[in-house]
Formats: C-alpha cells, structure tokens, sequence
C-alpha cells in the first residue's frame, strides 16, 4: 500500500468463505480455519472477495456481555432434559464468536408527482331505539366516518438512513433473533470492530433496492398523510423518482456459537447481543434415552424377580404374599416407564411439522 492509499476500513480483517453455506466473512486471522460463525458446516478459508470501499456507517453495540450471554446459553441448554455432552453453557460461552451483520442505509431524494383520495373523519350522531322492559328506550350513538376529497399535487425532500436488507436470509434472521432497536444505532468508529467477524451482504444494492423503494414508498405516504391532515388515504398514486441514492451499511451485534451432537453433527446456535435473545437448534441424545431406558428396565426385572422370590416364600410365610404381589405391580409399573426416556429422546429430536 503505498502514501496515496487510504488504509481499508476492515484491516486487519480479511475475507473468508464457508464451503457448506457459501457465506463470506470478514475475520481476524486467527479464526481462519475455524467453524464458520453463520451455519458451522464447515471450516473458514481464506477467499479473496470484493468488499465495499465505504467503511459502515452505523453499528448497534453490544450491550450483552460474554458473561451473560453464557448464562443465557446455560438456561437454553439446561432445558433439555437428555442433552449431548458438548450442549453445556460453559463450552458454548468458550465457543463464543462476537460477530456483526449488515444492512442496507439508503440516502435518496424523491421528487415528483402524486394523486390520492384523503380521508377526513367526522362524527354522525344518530339514535337507536330498542323495547325493553315492556318500553322503548332511546339510545343516542354517534358515529365515525370519513369523507373522502381528492388531492393532488408534487413532493421533493430527502430521506436518510431508509433500512433495506443486505442479506438473502434477513427476514429469517430477523424472526429468530427479534427485531433490533435500530434507533439505538451509533456512528462507526473505525477500529471498533476488535476481534469481532463480519458478515458480508449477499444482495448488492441493486438487489436490496425493491425493498428499499418500498420503504421509501411508505415514508412518501405517511409524509403525505400528515401533510394533508387526512385520516387514510386510498389510491394513491406517485409518479416519482429517487435520485442521489448513497448506500452505507449498517452493522447488527450477534454472538455465534457451536456444538456437536452424539452423532458428530455441528450445531449453530445464535444470540442476539442487543437483546439477549437465542435462535438455534437444541438435540437431545437417543444414546442417554436408551442408557435411561435400560437402567430403569433392570430395575423392574430386579424388582419382578424379587417379588417372585417373596411370593414364592408365602408359601412358608403367608403375609409376605401380599408384599410380594405389591412388588409385582411396581415391577409392572417401572417395566410400563422403561421406554418413556428414550421414546422422548426420539420425539424431541424429531423435526418440527
């Protein structure tokens, strides 16, 4: 790099690509070779890939600590009754991975035309008569409608920081992380991004703009509503165009985490470090199901094997009869729960309909 190159806002991160999920991150390069943060299906490697000059604009901080996003996972985990070895709070939180992922911030300034039908409420007051108690009794109502005017005319303003998606997969993220404050949002500082990864869009603002116009679309509505001092405004129409778009990105907090089932599965779990809330895929073990199962099963052969014993000494001592028909019926009763643990095991890691 020579003097008259401006050093690149993710140094000392480089590029990194997942072979399982296809993903690109921006790391440190000590978690090359590590398990990608995003789906731990594979290992990390080093993949040049195109990263936008401008540095983030905007980065939520994370407000949960190490410390309590390993409690948190230690709550999640200790709710699996049979759990996998590596399912444990202390070896996720010693897994944990600060990570950020981005979206789209679109500056753009509308300007053009619109027609629509403005709402305006206003009050009827009416009566309603109904017999009762052998009288008719009056009942004065007053009703809200809406009178409808057109209106037309033109719109020129800007708007900032319109969120669009930078990622394929945002509106599931979104539903299993919940939403962000992204009014808590503050400005990039660069070298913030400590050891921190970062997820790199997988919609080019060309792609994201769809949704950006969209939003820009509603804005423009409610802007016009509030102008015209309507209630609700129907077909409305705007022959309009946005220009000076500039697209910056914005950075979400997630701490990502990872672990292997019984049957060497990787598992990635995910916690939002704003909220606090956990998105992942907890498994039971079938192999402690079974393990319960057969200890719990010789327990009622043992004890069926007692009660034969003492039933058969009632012959010598009649009143341990009835304690060995009494030992009889827990045998059954311990036999009927034998298959209960692994049965839950099973039914607990079947797939969700």
């Amino acid at each position: 790099m020579t003097a008259a190159e401006p050093a690149l806002w993710y140094a000392p991160l480089q590029p990194a690509a997942c072979a399982h999920c296809g993903l690109v991150h921006l790391v440190p390069a000590a978690r090359l070779g590590q398990r990608c943060p995003a789906c731990s299906g594979a290992l990390l490697v080093a993949q040049p890939a195109p990263v936008r000059p401008e540095p983030p604009e905007l980065a939520l901080p994370f407000r949960v600590t190490p410390a309590q996003a390993g409690a948190a996972l230690e709550t999640w985990a200790r709710a699996v009754w049979l759990r996998p070895a590596e399912l444990n709070g202390p070896l996720l939180q010693q897994r944990l991975t600060p990570m950020y992922v981005p979206m789209w911030l679109v500056d753009a300034e509308v300007a053009g035309a619109w027609s629509t039908q403005a709402g305006y409420a206003y009050e009827v007051a009416s009566t309603n008569e109904n017999f009762q108690a052998g009288q008719w009794v009056t009942r004065h109502v007053k009703e809200t409608r809406l009178r409808w005017e057109p209106r037309a005319g033109r719109v020129q303003r800007a708007y900032a920081n319109v969120a669009a998606p930078a990622l394929e997969d945002h509106a599931r993220l979104v539903q299993r992380l919940g939403q962000y404050p992204l009014e808590a949002a503050q400005p990039y500082a660069p070298g913030s991004l400590g050891s921190a990864a970062v997820r790199l869009p997988s919609l080019t603002p060309e792609a994201a703009w769809p949704f950006a116009r969209a939003r820009l679309d509603e804005q423009v509505a409610a802007d016009l509503q509030a102008a015209a001092g309507a209630q609700k405004l129907e077909q409305l129409k705007l022959a309009v165009h946005y220009q000076r778009q500039h697209w910056t990105q914005l950075l979400l907090p997630v701490y990502a985490t990872t672990y292997q089932d019984e049957a060497g599965a990787w598992h990635a779990v995910h916690l939002n470090a704003h909220t606090g809330q956990i998105a992942g895929t907890r498994r039971a073990s079938q192999r402690l199901g079974w393990q319960w199962s057969a200890v719990i099963a010789a327990i009622a052969i043992v004890l069926f094997l007692l009660a034969a014993a003492l039933t058969a000494l009632g012959a010598l001592l009649p009143p341990i009869i009835a304690l060995g028909g009494l030992l009889m019926l827990v045998s059954f009763a311990v036999g009927l729960a034998a298959p209960l643990p692994a049965v839950w095991a099973w039914r607990f890691n079947r797939p969700s309909a």
